[in-house]
């Protein structure tokens, strides 16, 4: 019963986004694409190792015109890399679960996302469903593909 509570709490904190002004979100989404910068560079070696090459500290982002400061990370430059230097050493191993991409560039990319961002994206599917007018039960068919 806890897990529905905080579940809908969780969906009802996303659902109240939706009525923030642009500025405010701005401001949301900086703050935290700085943690994000920093998590990286605190818990994954090869984030880390970037930084440290050129010279890099997570507060030398202080504006998005600084994200230009960080290079570039192709698939070709961590594909070839262990897995235990692209994986956040903050999460467990029993918390994480592997993705595997197509492999539409030639050869498919397995990398592992924690649990607990999966139950986030579950939560952002609902959210963006209500926004569309639809209920999280609907069921939606998605059509795509590589056309000419």
């Amino acid at each position: 019963m806890l897990k529905k509570i905080k579940k809908l709490w969780t969906l009802n904190q996303k659902v109240r986004f939706m009525k923030y002004l642009r500025g405010r979100i701005e401001r949301l989404q900086w703050r935290k694409l700085k943690a994000i910068i920093a998590h990286a560079h605190a818990t994954v070696p090869y984030y880390r190792d970037l930084f440290s090459r050129h010279h890099l500290k997570p507060e030398d982002i202080r504006c998005f015109q600084d994200l230009k400061k960080i290079p570039l990370t192709s698939k070709k430059d961590i594909v070839s890399l262990d897995r235990s230097r692209i994986t956040s050493d903050a999460v467990a191993p029993d918390d994480r679960y592997e993705m595997r991409t197509s492999g539409s560039t030639g050869e498919p990319f397995r990398f592992f996302l924690d649990t607990a961002y999966g139950k986030q994206v579950g939560l952002d599917c609902i959210r963006s469903k209500r926004l569309h007018g639809l209920r999280p039960t609907d069921k939606i068919l998605r059509v795509g593909g590589d056309g000419p």
